[in-house]
């Protein structure tokens, strides 16, 4: 079984997701880790601060992985058949941009990372490559409450 977190950056995809694998006894896979580890890095875009990456030996590296939960805004571009659930975590843009300054982005990333949310491209990617979508709003939600919805559709996923 793999359940996928995606999303916009800071909108509690490592948090929530950690949580969840422990609950189900599965691997946690960090989509960042990958990607060091595996170079998996194709260049720098600098108008964008952003790493560009090799999606599609991303998704074969995250396919390496059986019975796990994958963290990463780039986990939607596995196969939907090899995916049971793909959680998108979204968060109000005033939240988001509190979180993102915290973690010292540059205003130009905040802006960037606010508009792919406001457009939901995670969410939106992930619908169009066929997955099993379960959308969350994290901004006044607990984090032990957002795991537990996503346990509760994994169990309704699995036992109907």
């Amino acid at each position: 079984m793999r359940i996928i977190f995606t999303g916009t950056p800071g909108t509690g995809k490592t948090t929530v997701s950690k949580i969840v694998s422990k609950k189900l006894g599965l691997k946690h896979v960090e989509g960042s880790e990958i990607i060091r580890k595996k170079g998996l890095r194709e260049g720098y875009d600098v108008d964008l601060s952003a790493v560009i990456v090799d999606e599609k030996n991303l998704a074969r590296e995250f396919e390496k992985f059986d019975d796990c939960v994958i963290d990463s805004h780039l986990s939607y571009f596995m196969s939907s058949k090899k995916v049971l659930l793909c959680v998108v975590l979204r968060c109000d843009t005033n939240k988001l941009i509190s979180r993102l300054e915290e973690r010292k982005y540059s205003p130009e990333k905040v802006r960037e990372n606010v508009q792919s949310e406001v457009m939901n491209v995670c969410g939106n990617d992930a619908f169009e490559r066929g997955h099993v979508v379960l959308e969350i709003n994290t901004s006044k939600r607990s984090v032990s409450d957002v795991a537990r919805i996503v346990l509760e559709k994994v169990d309704f996923l699995l036992n109907g």
